[in-house]
């Protein structure tokens, strides 16, 4: 699910890439592939973070980094346990995504309101 957080079962790069975070919105649910955003240990950030591509969030207790540059599709298969909901911080993300696609900042987009039946954008 969109913005959900899960168990990365690849063996040649969960050591460095714990979790997947899918961004993939949920309407494309019928796909075989998800898009994710791999996160890793903040500690593994020896050159430090890019505030405005990367957020960093707490996950069980320690503090992991979204690599939004490395943003990737892979899989569903390959998706293991669910491990959080960032839900929560959808706008953040999005904003993230927005940056690394576009190459510019979107500080004033409000959070957007949806019409829940239609699935349509509804302007404020």
């Amino acid at each position: 699910m969109q913005f959900y957080v899960y168990s990365n079962t690849n063996p040649a790069s969960k050591g460095q890439y714990p979790y997947l975070l899918d961004v993939q919105n949920s309407l494309l649910a019928d796909l075989k592939t998800r898009l994710v955003i791999p996160l890793t240990a903040q500690a593994n950030c020896r050159s430090g973070v890019i505030s405005k591509l990367c957020p960093v969030f707490n996950i069980n207790g320690e503090t992991f980094v979204a690599l939004t540059q490395q943003m990737t599709g892979i899989e569903s298969r390959l998706l293991g346990a669910e491990v959080a909901d960032l839900s929560a911080f959808e706008l953040r993300l999005l904003r993230r995504s927005i940056l690394r696609w576009w190459g510019f900042s979107t500080q004033k987009i409000q959070q957007p309101s949806w019409n829940k039946r239609t699935l349509h954008y509804l302007p404020k």
